[in-house]
């Protein structure tokens, strides 16, 4: 059965889910890096769309190209003057550093890979790491019949609405440490009065005057 010609559309959530995975994966090996960037930024800046740089424009930007593919897929063919630094090394020293070094110099880094999900999985983990200066490129990149096929890729746009969905659980969560400082503040409150009470000195016992007994009057003589 002959492969269709048309572009496969890409979930949004499953760009998300899988970025996150591998986030978890590269985590659990590398304890060092630190995320910066909040789970709710993340999923403004995926909503917003501004990280995505369509094929059709690569041409008229100043960028570096990052191929996140293994290097034997890379050593068939790449685009341009790309860098090959796959997923699983992404967080080694020396890459870092690199990453570190664009940054600092304001240098728009571009990740692609075979697909867009792909290259989402390092562009998720080094944006919560607080690298704000990547894009993914908007297209699938695979070589075959001894050819290196570049295509656009269509990125479906989530129907739901991401910015009442991030204000909607915000103010749930916000609900919920409400609730639990007056729960925390109730329970210590209690916690206090019992500890005042354990150390009051105990109330001064009454003390009830005994009566006189009335003494009785001598009966009768001789």
């Amino acid at each position: 059965m002959k492969e269709s010609k048309h572009v496969k559309r890409i979930s949004f959530g499953s760009l998300v889910f899988m970025g996150l995975a591998v986030i978890a994966v590269m985590a659990y090996r590398y304890a060092e890096p630190l995320f910066t960037t909040t789970t709710a930024s993340t999923l403004e800046t995926l909503a917003s769309g501004t990280y995505m740089l369509p094929l059709d424009v690569l041409e008229n930007e100043e960028v570096v190209l990052v191929d996140v593919r293994d290097q034997h897929d890379f050593e068939k063919g790449y685009l341009g003057h790309a860098l090959n630094i796959p997923t699983p090394t992404i967080l080694e020293e020396a890459n870092m550093a690199q990453f570190e070094a664009w940054k600092a110099s304001g240098t728009t880094v571009v990740l692609y890979g075979s697909t867009v999900e792909e290259a989402n999985m390092p562009f998720l983990m080094l944006f919560q790491m607080g690298y704000d200066n990547l894009k993914l490129l908007q297209a699938e990149v695979v070589y075959a019949q001894n050819t290196l096929k570049v295509t656009p890729a269509v990125v479906e746009t989530p129907v739901a609405d991401i910015r009442a969905f991030i204000d909607a659980s915000a103010q749930k969560a916000e609900a919920i440490d409400q609730a639990r400082a007056k729960e925390m503040a109730r329970e210590a409150a209690i916690e206090a009065a019992k500890a005042a009470a354990a150390a009051a000195p105990p109330p001064p016992k009454e003390v009830v005057p005994k009566k006189k007994k009335k003494k009785r009057p001598m009966e009768g003589g001789c």
